[in-house]
């Protein structure tokens, strides 16, 4: 299979879809969202953080075992306005940082502002444009529970095609 896994990883809602890329659009096979939450029996805050990080882990490694990308894609997220944010923002390189290293497949980074100009045309369309863009694209996609997060997936999976990565997955 030459699947392409979309993530856009947050430690409340990670957002994925899986693609075949065969034409364009891709079709698409699956999407959903990770969610995870603060439990009441974290023992402290730093616990629970590392405890929902396994649990985005495991749950992107079980779909990598269901659908066999052989690429991710993921928003990489920037620009960190406060403390919090900045704390969110390596989170997310953590866990692309250890799916890189455990899975070993290949990873193919694009910005937001990437996703956003690659399906509205521009680095500032809103997440309303962003939505609108891809459930043009993928329909089914506004049926889906968090289907917001999955949008930015595959925003980002847009974005993507321009990158050797994706192209060399194409291609297998």
């Amino acid at each position: 299979m030459n699947n392409i896994l979309a993530l856009d990883v947050s430690l409340q809602h990670t957002g994925w879809a899986v693609v075949k890329p065969i034409g364009c659009p891709e079709d698409l096979l699956g999407g959903g969202v990770i969610v995870t939450r603060a439990q009441p029996t974290d023992h402290n805050k730093g616990a629970g953080m590392i405890r929902r990080v396994a649990e985005i882990v495991a749950e992107i490694q079980a779909i990598i075992s269901s659908y066999e990308p052989v690429l991710l894609v993921a928003e990489l997220p920037y620009g960190s306005q406060h403390a919090q944010s900045a704390v969110a923002q390596g989170i997310c390189y953590g866990i692309l940082g250890t799916l890189r290293q455990v899975i070993g497949l290949p990873l193919a980074l694009v910005s937001p502002y990437a996703g956003k100009e690659a399906v509205t045309g521009s680095k500032r369309g809103s997440k309303e444009q962003v939505q609108a863009a891809i459930m043009d694209v993928w329909p089914v996609v506004g049926s889906w529970e968090g289907y917001d997060h999955i949008c930015d997936a595959l925003a980002a999976l847009v974005a993507a095609r321009e990158t050797d990565l994706y192209r060399m997955a194409r291609q297998r």
